[in-house]
C-alpha cells in the first residue's frame, strides 16, 4: 500500500528537529513550483537534513516517470540555491552540491533505475522472496549491460 505523500511544509516541519539549521522557510523557498510536484515533499526531507541524497534520488526516482525529471528537478533546486544563496545557506549549498554529485556520478543509473522500477510497477511480485529474486535479476542484468 502506498502512502500519501506529505505536503512541503508537513516534509519540512516534521525535518526541522533533523537540522535545526535550515529554516522551513528557506526549503520552502527552494522547493516551491518544483515539478513534479511529488518531488517537492521528497527536496523538502532531504535539503532539511532527514535523508541522505541517494535517498532523495531514489524517492524521486520512485514517483518519476523519467531520469529527465529527477535532473530537471534537481538542477531547478541547485539554480535557485546558486541564485539566491546566504551566508547562513552553506548547509543548504553542501546538501544541493552533495544531490548533484550523485546525479552526475550515477548519470546513466538513474534512467535504468526509472526504467527498473518502472517494469517493477507493471509486473506482478507476489512475496518477499519473489521480490528480491526479481530485483537481483534486474541488476544482474544491469552489470552484464542487458538493462
Amino acid at each position: 500500500m502506498v502512502e500519501p505523500t506529505p505536503s512541503v511544509e508537513e516534509s519540512a516541519a516534521s525535518f526541522t528537529g533533523e537540522s535545526p539549521a535550515v529554516p522551513v522557510a528557506e526549503v520552502e523557498r527552494l522547493v516551491a513550483g518544483v515539478e513534479p510536484a511529488a518531488f517537492r515533499p521528497i527536496l523538502a526531507g532531504f535539503l532539511a537534513g532527514a535523508v541522505s541524497p541517494a535517498v532523495a534520488v531514489m524517492q524521486m526516482a520512485c514517483v518519476s516517470d523519467s531520469g529527465a525529471a529527477v535532473r530537471a528537478a534537481v538542477d531547478e533546486v541547485t539554480a535557485r540555491t546558486d541564485a539566491d544563496s546566504r551566508a547562513t545557506d552553506s548547509i543548504v549549498r553542501d546538501r544541493v552540491d552533495d544531490l548533484t554529485r550523485i546525479l552526475v556520478d550515477h548519470e546513466d543509473g538513474i534512467d535504468r533505475l526509472v526504467d527498473m522500477l518502472r517494469s517493477d510497477r507493471e509486473a506482478s511480485v507476489s512475496g518477499v522472496a519473489e521480490g528480491i529474486a526479481y530485483y537481483e535479476r534486474l541488476f544482474e542484468e544491469m552489470k552484464e549491460g542487458r538493462a
